[in-house]
């Protein structure tokens, strides 16, 4: 009855969003508390709708970040998404991509972990000291990320693009670019810096690429994930908050701890179970990528590409893909 009432107040206020392109703050949160209600067929069924309301580009077979990507090989990525949440690549970045990354980090500065409050970020900015970190995660502004040659070309890459046409099911839209450093601190901060079990659900539907930047053991730091679990939840788990580590295996094996060298490149679809297990050794460096089939919901920052004729021509090709990209 209570999930029939919320319902019917779901609805007409999707129209707001519909009208404005906006996301009012009280539907948002409506639209968290029937996800854990439905069991995510309500996002399934939004998602249905979109699949059929909104095209889909026509991109051509190019051999990019992700090696070379056939309508074949996409719906096979894609199908593989589908069943288990993830999928590993087997083609990694090349040593010259990761070290301008890295240098990149080291040299710009970043948002420390506001241990204070445990979530969010603090306003000023520091540079990257592994031998004396202030925080356990240190996030970069997007805006500032655009400025790295590599990371543009990461960003902006079509191989990308098409696996996440494919399993979308509708010409994606890139509305999250994020690189951060994670570090032992001692289990403070573990569930502002997303190291405890949930599930994320800012928008309808979504898929994030990782990209290791450093070698991820089972001491620093790897994306641990609980398969299947982004196809519905049991009834012990339909909650909106952190999970510990005991809850979850109440209800599933073993979740996956996915470890590898540097330059390995996963796509998981979070809505899925998962966290970063915490370090207790190393360092950890990654760089993410989320493509979503609506804007709908958490409102992201724009980011601004300092090259505008390569963004023109892109934009010419993929307008919905880059809209967020100035």
């Amino acid at each position: 009855m209570i999930t029939t009432i919320m319902l019917m107040a779901y609805f007409p206020s999707y129209l707001i969003f519909i009208i404005t392109n906006r996301t009012p703050r009280v539907l948002y949160i409506l639209h968290r508390k029937l996800f854990v209600r439905t069991n995510g067929k309500l996002n399934d069924f939004m998602s249905n709708i979109y699949s059929r309301l909104v095209g889909r580009y026509n991109i051509e077979t190019k051999t990019g970040v992700l090696g070379e990507i056939t309508d074949q090989k996409a719906h096979e990525i894609a199908s593989i998404i589908e069943q288990n949440g993830y999928h590993i690549f087997d083609i990694t970045l090349s040593d010259d991509i990761i070290n301008k990354i890295d240098n990149f980090a080291r040299t710009e500065p970043a948002h420390a972990l506001d241990l204070k409050k445990n979530i969010g970020f603090t306003k000023e900015e520091f540079l990257f000291d592994q031998n004396n970190p202030i925080a356990p995660k240190y996030s970069f502004n997007g805006d500032r990320l655009l400025t790295s040659d590599v990371i543009r070309s990461i960003a902006f890459d079509q191989s990308i693009l098409k696996i996440a046409q494919t399993y979308l099911n509708v010409s994606p839209i890139l509305d999250a670019i994020s690189l951060w450093w994670s570090v032992p601190f001692e289990g403070r901060g573990t569930s502002g810096a997303a190291q405890e079990y949930h599930f994320d659900m800012d928008r309808l539907k979504f898929l994030k690429f990782f990209f290791y930047l450093s070698d991820v053991t089972p001491e620093s730091g790897p994306h641990c994930y609980v398969p299947t679990s982004h196809r519905g939840l049991p009834d012990g788990l339909r909650k909106d908050g952190r999970m510990t580590d005991e809850e979850i295996k109440k209800h599933f094996k073993q979740p996956l701890e996915i470890c590898g060298k540097k330059g390995s490149i996963i796509a998981v679809d979070t809505r899925g179970l998962h966290k970063g297990k915490p370090l207790t050794k190393g360092i950890r460096l990654l760089l993410q990528l989320e493509y979503t089939n609506s804007l709908f919901g958490q409102k992201y920052p724009r980011y601004c590409s300092p090259d505008k004729k390569q963004l023109s021509e892109l934009k010419n090709k993929y307008p919905r893909s880059f809209q967020l990209i100035k």
